[in-house]
């Protein structure tokens, strides 16, 4: 095994690894408040790192279009996840409606859908190279339309989280132009 498979293999192997050991031991403290939205956000780290790793590892390319839609599983869930963890870990969990709830939770199943019909229309994106790395085969994707919809909405709820974090740890900071928070 070389240096490169390592990497390939190795670090979304130990990402996912870790998230399971997490999950396991978050979960075992189950009356703690937050732990099942914690759990959630744990699996969807542990399906895109083991999917990427069976995607590689896997040597038809049907077989890796399949694990792949089984990584976007985790790369859906993950940022809607990390939103809805970050408002409990700041006890604005409450505040949000039901409306707020839908719209939260559509574009990502709308998304999936997408994905798992991709071979039909191609929005997502299409494999154009498949190149041998050592061990593993890595698959070069040209991207559509509803991947970069999904980058852009992923980042945003990353994003509001991380500033939702910052604004409960600093309630007296402020967004400003220049700088990211000024206290």
């Amino acid at each position: 095994m070389e240096f490169q498979d390592l990497i390939y293999l190795g670090i979304p192997s130990i990402s996912a690894t870790v998230a399971i050991w997490l999950l396991i031991a978050s979960w075992m403290r189950r009356p703690a408040p937050g732990t099942a939205v914690f759990s959630v956000l744990m699996i969807s780290i542990a399906i895109m790192g083991y999917g990427y790793v069976f995607e590689l590892g896997s040597a038809s390319i049907e077989t890796k279009l399949n694990w792949a839609k089984v990584r976007f599983i985790g790369i859906v869930i993950l940022p809607t996840a990390w939103l809805v963890f970050t408002l409990h870990y700041t006890g604005l969990l409450s505040s949000i409606n039901s409306r707020m709830w839908v719209t939260i939770n559509i574009i990502p199943a709308v998304l999936f859908i997408f994905i798992l019909s991709n071979q039909s229309h191609g929005l997502v994106g299409e494999i154009i190279n498949i190149k041998q790395i050592g061990i593993v085969s890595v698959v070069s994707y040209k991207f559509g339309t509803v991947f970069w919809v999904n980058i852009a909405y992923s980042y945003l709820l990353l994003l509001a989280g991380l500033v939702i974090i910052l604004r409960t740890m600093h309630p007296h900071c402020a967004i400003i132009d220049d700088r990211l928070l000024r206290c």
